[in-house]
């Protein structure tokens, strides 16, 4: 099964916080801990690709010191020569926030119904998880 995940959630560090809880709070088939664990290292991969592309655009777009580095102000942020350049860049990082990060799976890790998660876990988890009624013994 295809799951996708919008870039603006795996960008966020609470997502490979709940997928790496997830792994820790429970026990899987070890099937399903190796393709967890995969999604995991794609994920950080596809991480470390947007933040080289985030750099990328704003090292474009920013005003630049004599040697090529980022002009910063007093508040540590990139200055930009202009408000254009700024809402391009703003527009660019909106653009790939939007884009999906897609992994396959075989199937979603179930938690029951009756299992105590943070609703960011949930957030965070939404299409890796499935939450399923827990069956009657």
């Amino acid at each position: 099964m295809e799951i996708k995940i919008k870039n603006s959630i795996v960008l966020r560090p609470e997502f490979l916080v709940a997928l790496e809880r997830l792994l820790q709070s429970r026990a899987m088939p070890a099937k399903m801990c190796i393709e967890v664990n995969r999604v995991i290292d794609e994920a950080m991969t596809h991480l470390d690709l947007l933040r080289k592309s985030r750099r990328d655009i704003t090292l474009r777009l920013c005003k630049k010191n004599e040697d090529g580095t980022a002009v910063l102000d007093a508040a540590n942020n990139v200055v930009f020569p202009d408000d254009a350049s700024k809402n391009e860049c703003q527009k660019l990082f909106e653009d790939l926030n939007n884009e999906y990060l897609v992994v396959e799976m075989t199937e979603s890790v179930t938690i029951y119904d009756d299992e105590n998660v943070t609703p960011l876990d949930i957030r965070m988890l939404g299409s890796v998880v499935q939450i399923k009624e827990r069956p009657k013994s």
